[in-house]
């Protein structure tokens, strides 16, 4: 139990972090509609938003749905599974900031 609240609190931070990074690349976009529908942003926006409104609560079994709001829920616990995409994506961020070191450290060197 101890581990699984230790999740949770990780997971609320690192869902802080990335509202932060989503406000903060929202702001520097010269282009803000175009940022606002590209599809990493969406994807962050997709992967932070189920995470507040699921927390505390139970996924209901999909044959107990028996409202709307049951439905939404649902979709929203469905909706985390968009953490594959956002690890996906922070993995090419890395990609690219280690190609970049390599090249400024190349041009050191030389």
């Amino acid at each position: 139990q101890h581990t699984v609240n230790t999740l949770n609190i990780l997971e609320k931070v690192f869902a802080c972090l990335f509202i932060m990074d989503w406000l903060l690349n929202f702001f520097i976009a010269d282009h803000k509609v175009i940022f606002m529908t590209s599809f990493f942003s969406m994807v962050d926006v997709l992967t932070v938003i189920p995470i507040w409104v699921t927390a505390g609560r139970e996924c209901p079994v999909y044959d107990d749905i028996k409202s709307s709001g049951d439905s939404v829920l649902y979709l929203l616990f469905l909706l985390n599974t968009t953490r594959i995409l956002r690890a996906l994506r922070i993995r090419r961020k890395l990609t690219n900031i280690d190609d970049a070191v390599k090249r400024f450290i190349g041009e050191i060197s030389c």
